[in-house]
């Protein structure tokens, strides 16, 4: 009997063919579920302390820049990390709090909801208090505006549903005027504070506790036109939502209750099904409630997967999991991992200067096409820091990775399984099989004292019991799409 894999659906019935009740480090590809590259150290060196906030721009020339924020200071990392604070001081972030990035042309603005936003131009060698200058959690540009969401100024105060706009293609300017089209109001349909924002084309989305804004361009005298999209559906935390464009765009993020997909039209469940929860139950469940706002999106586009770091009940507010969704085949995947910031990362390839130390001779090179450009190069991939203070680029070889199987059986009969053939699509470096039963699928499991090693791509264990389930460990890299399960009927009660 052939069963397809399904990837991880925890809250699913236990007997669903192909579902994995667990997993530890498995993730859903086109086809099936692979174990997760592990962390490679980006060679950038060691921030003097925790990173909270890390973020790729591109300026206009095409370059790209890696930036990483600490309660103190700005990082630039190229080569190695290299301090881009302020002249005037360091700065005074809030422990609970998150840098955020943008980039507008050649200029980077950051933004962590203590100091003013901070401005760096492709000339300037450190970042500055960027002038007349507001306060803000979120700086993000949409349309040729800078916006900046959740403020703290002279004129208003502190107001956490307010929102500012630039002047119109000025980011210097952000005192209000019809004829340069800056402004300010604030989102008062629905209750709380801006938790997190992103573009949407043109347009931008803001999200509260529990409701979503779209805010669109309509021009003089009100310049920006903001509508309540949701007054039910809101986002956690300020890098909860993950943008992609694929052709058009989709924000994918975290509600207070589930898991949500936008398309422009209106909010969308993905962690449930019309039968019910495939993974929401598990996972809010599992989150560490206190610290909910820590959770952080990242996009891996080539592989067409979202992933969300979090705390879970046994984190003290360091996220220590991950969940991952991949939007092409719908299903979802779970791992272990501490990191405290994370971002889509374009590595800087290899260039002639790097040739000497990679490779002595030309004939070490690549075996590749003269006009094709070396691998690795400007490719992206998802890449973190995590409590050592180390920036990590997940592409290393797998270390060691689990799953366990749906429950096969019936509750009237016995039954005899005494083969597992996994059907790899990449074959693992070494795996074990631990055999798992029970006499309902109400009683807990007990596990045999034997394990199963993989042999001729197989496990090969004689049990009978009314359930039975399997857990697999593997190591190195993997790549399975089904299980291939040999048995017969036992005995009948």
């Amino acid at each position: 009997m052939y069963v397809k894999t399904l990837g991880f659906a925890p809250d699913l019935p236990p007997e669903t063919a192909g579902v994995m009740i667990d997993c530890d480090g498995f993730i859903p590809t086109a086809g099936g579920m692979e174990a997760v590259s592990s962390g490679e150290d980006a060679s950038l060196g060691t921030l003097s302390s925790t990173a909270i906030g890390l973020a790729t721009v591109r300026r206009l020339d095409g370059t790209r820049l890696t930036f990483a924020g600490t309660t103190t200071d700005l990082y630039h990392g190229t080569g190695s990390w290299g301090k881009v604070t302020r002249s005037s001081g360091e700065y005074a972030v809030s422990s609970n709090q998150y840098w955020t990035f943008t980039q507008y042309g050649n200029v980077t603005l950051a933004a962590n909801g203590s100091d003013p936003i901070q401005v760096m131009n492709s000339g300037d060698s450190v970042f500055s208090d960027l002038t007349a200058s507001v306060v803000a959690k979120i700086v993000l540009v949409v349309n040729d505006f800078i916006f900046a969401f959740n403020t703290n100024e002279t004129t208003y105060g502190e107001t956490q549903d307010r929102w500012w706009c630039s002047a119109l293609g000025d980011y210097t300017n952000f005192t209000p005027s019809i004829q340069v089209q800056c402004a300010t109001n604030r989102l008062t349909d629905t209750f709380g504070g801006i938790e997190a924002a992103a573009r949407f084309g043109d347009d931008v989305i803001v999200y509260k506790p529990q409701s979503m804004y779209i805010g669109r361009y309509i021009g003089a005298p009100f310049i920006w036109d903001f509508r309540v999209i949701s007054d039910e559906v809101g986002a956690i935390g300020v890098n909860s939502v993950v943008t992609i464009g694929d052709p058009v765009p989709l924000q994918f993020f975290v509600g207070y209750d589930d898991f949500y997909i936008y398309d422009g039209s209106r909010p969308r469940v993905i962690g449930h099904t019309e039968q019910g929860s495939i993974i929401s139950d598990h996972f809010f469940n599992d989150l560490n409630n206190t610290h909910r706002n820590k959770i952080i999106g990242t996009h891996d586009s080539k592989n067409s997967r979202v992933f969300w770091f979090y705390p879970n009940n046994s984190s003290s507010g360091t996220p220590n999991k991950f969940i991952c969704y991949n939007y092409r085949s719908k299903q979802w995947g779970k791992g272990s991992l501490d990191v405290t910031a994370a971002t889509t990362y374009f590595g800087s390839g290899t260039t002639y200067n790097d040739l000497g130390s990679l490779y002595s001779t030309y004939h070490d090179l690549p075996d590749l096409p003269y006009s094709t450009a070396f691998l690795g190069t400007a490719t992206p991939v998802s890449a973190f820091f995590k409590p050592n203070k180390v920036f990590y680029q997940l592409t290393g070889t797998p270390s060691t990775n689990s799953y366990t199987t749906n429950n096969f059986g019936e509750d009237n009969k016995m039954t005899v399984i005494n083969r597992m053939r996994p059907r790899f699509t990449t074959n693992p470096t070494t795996g074990t099989q631990k055999t798992m039963y029970r006499d309902s699928l109400g009683d807990s499991d007990v596990t045999l004292s034997s394990t199963a090693n993989l042999t001729d791509n197989c496990f090969d264990v004689v049990n009978e019991a009314r359930w039975q389930s399997f857990k697999h460990e593997y190591t190195g890299s993997i790549e399975i799409n089904g299980i291939d399960v040999e048995g017969q009927s036992g005995g009948l009660e």
